[in-house]
């Protein structure tokens, strides 16, 4: 009876052995790469990693898109927008920067003209963030909420507007004080050519009376009388106000005004117009900009788009 008994121990002390051969070829098949896994990617890609023993392309996307940014920057064949980058690996813009430049840390690879171009994206970012920010706090003293968020649309609208303006009229588009210049010219624009129920009293108040606007010929030479703005372009009194409410410069709104803005609003033709322009065909055309310029795009900052959020972490 005893040797049934140590056989029994010991057909007890090899059944685990299989099931732990088991487990270790399913772990090594699970570290494999997969073509049908991968079908979505480029064969010679998934080819080339799996010869490198790369094990999971997936969670290391934010590594190849990285990389795939600076090789871009430095030959200047980039086919993406920055934000079409950032969606694809699921970082937003202070994220992304963060984890170039500890890549630069470890392994020393980013070249200068990468650096310089890392320089120069967080600080048109930073500027683009605290001009929405003060934007957004703005427009809450400005608009008054009615039932068919109809404030909102308006809102867009002067958003976008300025943004094509920067893009357009602006040559240092990353200088704080004069872009947030600009989008004080933007929102003049915008308020005096509002319904008044969309506005708040103290800008209601502040719009002058609404006067004809001009002919083209009487606007050419507006133009070249430099020493005051066209009246008819320009509420004074509502930049007055705006400039005011922002601790700004009304001087030196003016003459963004006049020497800025004044020739992007002739440029789209909307220097005598007395409506707001139409939505999408600002959209369409900052669209146009946006993919032009490779850049992020300023109109998510309206969405809480998780690309535009500061969050570090």
């Amino acid at each position: 009876m005893p040797p049934k008994k140590r056989n029994t121990v010991v057909s007890q002390s090899k059944e685990p052995k299989p099931i732990a051969e088991s487990v270790s070829q399913d772990k090594k098949e699970s570290t494999e790469l997969s073509f049908k896994k991968h079908r979505d990617k480029e064969t010679e890609f998934v080819t080339l990693c799996k010869s490198l023993h790369v094990t999971d392309l997936d969670s290391q996307k934010s590594l190849w898109g990285s990389c795939l940014f600076a090789t871009v920057t430095d030959m200047d064949t980039a086919s993406f927008t920055l934000t079409q980058l950032l969606k694809a690996v699921s970082l937003n813009v202070k994220q992304f920067l963060a984890l170039v430049r500890k890549m630069d840390v470890n392994l020393d690879t980013i070249s200068t003209k990468v650096n310089s171009a890392l320089s120069h994206l967080e600080k048109k970012y930073d500027v683009m963030l605290a001009l929405y920010q003060r934007f957004e706090k703005t427009c809450k003293s400005v608009f008054a909420s009615v039932s068919d968020n109809k404030e909102k649309e308006t809102i867009r609208t002067c958003w976008t507007m300025f943004l094509l303006a920067k893009g357009r009229a602006l040559q240092m588009e990353d200088d704080l004080v004069i872009s947030f210049q600009l989008l004080l010219c933007t929102l003049e624009f915008c308020i005096k050519r509002c319904p008044p129920d969309l506005l708040q009293p103290l800008y209601k108040s502040a719009i002058s009376k609404v006067q004809s606007p001009p002919g083209r010929t009487a606007r050419r030479s507006q133009s070249k009388a430099k020493s005051r703005l066209p009246e008819s372009e320009v509420d004074l009194q509502l930049l007055k106000t705006l400039c005011q409410e922002n601790d700004c410069n009304s001087e030196e709104v003016k003459n963004v005004y006049q020497t800025s803005f004044s020739a992007f609003l002739d440029s789209l033709d909307l220097s005598g117009s007395a409506h707001l322009p139409q939505g999408k065909g600002l959209d369409q055309q900052y669209q146009e900009h946006y993919l032009k310029s490779r850049d992020f795009d300023g109109r998510l900052f309206l969405d809480g788009d998780e690309t535009c959020s500061c969050a570090q972490s």
